[in-house]
């Protein structure tokens, strides 16, 4: 590293802005390469920040942007695109796409990790390599069970039905919608007519998380055993998460057990919960399955996004909204019904093989929560604050900071009362997943940790917890690393419980509602769940939810955010924060970089 270098390194940690592995990772190219300049190690660490954030690149308009909002540092940095585009394409650690090097500017002016563009590359060749028609029987077949199975006439070319008949032409299909739209009995037809036509097809069901994958298992089986006479079916296999289908193993350097050299041994995979599962894992995912075999991916794309890099579910429904011509014309005759093209014509190669399911069926008993949800989607300030305020709509309803307090112990008070009574830990249970409080930032007093002890502290106060130390009957906890010789996955959350001879255990009810006790000196990492973030409660529902919005505006308050909080609740919703945050808050659409929608269409040949 050279003297010039090393003082661009203290300038860009003493203007701020910055994490430490954003500048620690500047100067190991520095020290690679001394021809590197101090503005190209700004660059280096700004695309790092992003990549932090959850993107996979930075473009050249980011840079600037980024760099105009910056502190400045003691040297110049280009002022436009053009002057960026001149300086990266003079750096030997940069390179155009198709070469190996460290760092690569693609034709769009967008900057990569040679690893995050490498991924992105092969998902999106793995895909369009899948997508196509690809029909599992004949058309007369499909044609003479789809009225059993959809019965109703108009029904047999419903959104459900569409979806059932993509599942069963193609290779890839998307299955997309919010909360409550149906998807899981959308899955469970598709299923069904899958296993008609075919009967020995290996089937296997994942999603992200342990959490996610229980309840997958069981509203699937639910929606199962809802079939019409004569279609029910057995769930077909058990839901697992994503790391244990694939086998990975922790560690760095570790192959997966299944990949492209070994793919799995399935014929048909579904993976619910898409929007959760980041670039590298959904790459190792579709790398993974056999040439052809068929993938359907569940989720909702106006959800938060992975918590690592990319998103992928979002960037598979980009421009996708309504069939082609040509694939409404295919479809229409392989259901007998008259399906409409989409106005616009797109490029997007994936556009064809998804369905979006828009009629809420959770919210018919509280139409707030849906109003509430839709105008939080649109950026409807106005609509927002109004049902916030109430407005009749006792669904949703708004508290000062000073009540925060009063209700979260109303919440808690009924699965306490059960403990105190001494009621079976079933009803406990069942008791406390009724309700939780979930925010938005891990650190603060309005926090995870901050709400954690004080909630506790409010609880011991009442006389609601009683005992010392961490093991307190009645605790609960989350689970946050997968432990599989307990059994418990990360994301699951149990209660400390006594036993019938007093004695305290960890107890959490798997997927097919069987209970699980853990003796909590097995417990490996976990955390008190008073509180919990938004984050952590993707896939899950309650019946009640008490929203706590930080005291002051963040960029992690994001549309997204909002979104994903507000649909954890079936039923009621109560929102603790002043509704200046909104506004902000409603500006700013979680918006990751990223040039997979490109790379489908330059696969595809669009």
């Amino acid at each position: 590293m050279t003297p010039i270098q090393a003082a661009a390194l203290r300038s860009l940690r003493a203007a701020g802005g910055f994490e430490e592995f954003d500048l620690q990772l500047a100067g190991m190219f520095a020290r690679q390469d001394t021809e590197l300049t101090p503005a190209a190690l700004w660059a280096i660490a700004a695309l790092s920040r992003q990549i932090q954030r959850g993107a996979v690149c930075l473009d050249l308009a980011g840079l600037v942007e980024e760099a105009r909002a910056a502190p400045p540092p003691e040297f110049a940095l280009p002022a436009d695109e053009a002057g960026w585009r001149a300086l990266l394409c003079q750096t030997g650690a940069v390179g155009a796409p198709g070469q190996i090097r460290p760092l690569i500017l693609d034709d769009a002016g967008r900057l990569y990790g040679y690893r995050y563009w490498d991924l992105e590359q092969r998902l999106a060749r793995a895909l369009c390599g899948r997508a196509g028609w690809a029909p599992i029987a004949g058309r007369e077949a499909l044609l003479r069970v789809l009225p059993a199975l959809f019965p109703g006439g108009a029904a047999a070319v419903s959104p459900q039905a569409l979806a059932a008949v993509l599942a069963a032409t193609g290779r890839v299909t998307l299955l997309t919608g919010g909360p409550g739209t149906g998807k899981t009995t959308a899955l469970a037809r598709m299923l069904a007519l899958l296993l008609h036509l075919e009967p020995d097809q290996r089937i296997a069901l994942a999603a992200p998380t342990g959490k996610a994958a229980a309840r997958m298992q069981e509203a699937l089986a639910g929606a199962l055993s809802r079939l019409p006479e004569g279609w029910r079916v057995d769930l077909p296999a058990q839901p697992t998460t994503l790391h244990r289908l694939l086998g990975i193993r922790p560690g760095a350097g570790h192959l997966p057990r299944f990949h492209a050299d070994h793919p799995l041994p399935v014929d048909v995979l579904v993976l619910d919960e898409s929007s959760m599962v980041d670039l590298a894992l959904m790459t190792r995912l579709v790398e993974a399955l056999p040439r052809n075999a068929r993938l359907i991916l569940l989720g909702d794309p106006d959800q938060l996004a992975s918590v690592g890099a990319g998103a992928v579910l979002g960037d598979l429904c980009e421009d996708a909204a309504g069939f082609s011509a040509a694939q409404a014309a295919r479809l229409g005759a392989w259901t007998g019904g008259a399906i409409p093209a989409a106005a616009a014509p797109g490029r997007h190669p994936l556009r064809d093989h998804r369905v979006h399911l828009t009629h809420n069926h959770r919210f018919g008993d509280s139409p707030g929560l849906a109003a509430l949800a839709a105008a939080v989607n649109a950026g409807d300030v106005a609509q927002v604050q109004r049902l916030v305020a109430g407005d009749g709509l006792p669904a949703v309803t708004a508290a000062p900071e000073t009540e925060l307090m009063a209700r979260a112990l109303q919440g808690y008070e009924p699965y306490l009362a059960a403990l105190a009574r001494g009621a079976p830990a079933a009803e406990v249970l069942a008791c406390f997943e009724q309700f939780r409080v979930l925010c938005a930032p891990r650190s603060g007093s309005l926090g995870v940790e901050g709400l954690n002890a004080r909630i506790e502290a409010a609880l011991r106060r009442k006389g609601w917890l009683r005992g010392e130390g961490l093991w307190t009957a009645g605790r609960p906890v989350l689970v946050t690393r997968n432990d599989p010789g307990a059994r418990l996955a990360n994301g699951d959350v149990g209660l400390v419980l006594p036993d019938r001879g007093g004695r305290l255990q960890a107890v959490f009810r798997q997927g097919d509602g069987a209970l699980h006790a853990v003796s909590p000196a097995r417990l490996g990492a976990w955390e008190t769940a008073f509180a919990m973030t938004i984050h952590k409660t993707q896939g899950s529902e309650f019946d009640a939810v008490l929203l706590v919005l930080p005291e002051e505006d963040s960029p992690l308050l994001t549309r997204n955010l909002l979104y994903t909080g507000i649909t954890r609740a079936r039923r009621r919703l109560c929102i603790v924060g002043s509704a200046e945050r909104w506004a902000p808050a409603l500006a700013r659409r979680q918006h990751r970089i990223s040039g997979l929608g490109d790379a489908l269409r330059r696969f595809s040949g669009g």
